[in-house]
């Protein structure tokens, strides 16, 4: 109720009989983030909502599968003044007279369309899904506006949140809300007893288990770090690790051909 004289009506308790139309802004993505919108997309009230992804050409298989509607944008992994000045007055062509809210994705997401959504006079509700790192005073200014244009934020965790409150950043009224799981998937103690057999893991021995992409970001060499702590403590436990990425060859050296390792791939 508080977007003004925004099209946001639509937000509102008596929602209209016709679908709220949805423009959802996704930068280039892989892994979890890809994953929420998968998500996202399969569990969300297609009676309530029309939803379209506006995203690069990757996202169109994608869009297609899920049968949602796609219109290409792309939009740069990085900050570059000229071609996000250019990418957000191509999506505000976009979202005139064709959607009621704007949902953006991530960072790059909420830059490009917090800027695009005022311009075309449309409540903007943004999800960060990312640990923000130490920022500079220009990025700063630029995030601190996209924020100010930001009529909601939704984080998926509070450590999100730590980190644009560690960076001075003004935040709008914000809610977290943790990744969803399908919890209707049961473990089949076959499979288990199976992994121990192919891996060799005795059966008393306690299993740690990672599960993402093999990338310097996810902290995978911390794990490793806080595995070896563990064993100080549990001799027997065993680490497996499922995932791939360009960090593999690097976390085996980290772990030393420890038999207590295991690299499962993807």
């Amino acid at each position: 109720r508080d977007f003004g004289e925004c099209r946001g009506a639509a937000l509102m308790d008596d929602l209209p009989s016709a679908p709220v139309r949805l423009a959802i802004v996704m930068r280039p993505a892989v892994g979890g983030m890809r994953s929420h919108l998968e998500t996202f997309l399969t569990l969300l009230n297609r009676k309530r909502f029309a939803p379209t992804l506006i995203a690069g050409q990757d996202f169109a298989t994608f869009a297609e599968r899920l049968k949602v509607p796609h219109i290409p944008l792309e939009i740069a992994g990085k900050t570059s003044p000229i071609a996000d000045l250019r990418c957000i007055g191509e999506l505000e062509t976009i979202l005139r007279k064709s959607f009621d809210i704007v949902h953006g994705h991530g960072v790059r997401g909420m830059c490009i369309g917090a800027f695009a959504a005022k311009r075309a006079r449309l409540p903007f509700v943004t999800t960060l899904h990312n640990l923000l790192g130490e920022v500079s005073l220009p990025q700063s200014m630029v995030l601190a506006q996209a924020l100010h244009r930001t009529q909601r934020l939704i984080a998926v965790s509070q450590a999100v949140i730590a980190s644009f409150e560690a960076n001075a950043l003004p935040l709008p009224p914000h809610h977290v809300v943790p990744n969803g799981v399908v919890t209707t998937r049961s473990a089949n103690p076959d499979s288990i007893q199976g992994v121990r057999n192919w891996f060799h893991v005795p059966e008393s021995a306690p299993i740690v288990l990672g599960i993402g992409r093999l990338e310097k970001e996810k902290g995978f060499d911390q794990l490793l770090l806080a595995f070896d702590i563990l064993r100080s403590q549990v001799p027997n436990a065993h680490l497996l690790i499922v995932g791939e990425g360009s960090q593999l060859e690097v976390l085996r050296g980290l772990a030393q051909s420890d038999l207590q390792v295991h690299f499962a791939g993807y």
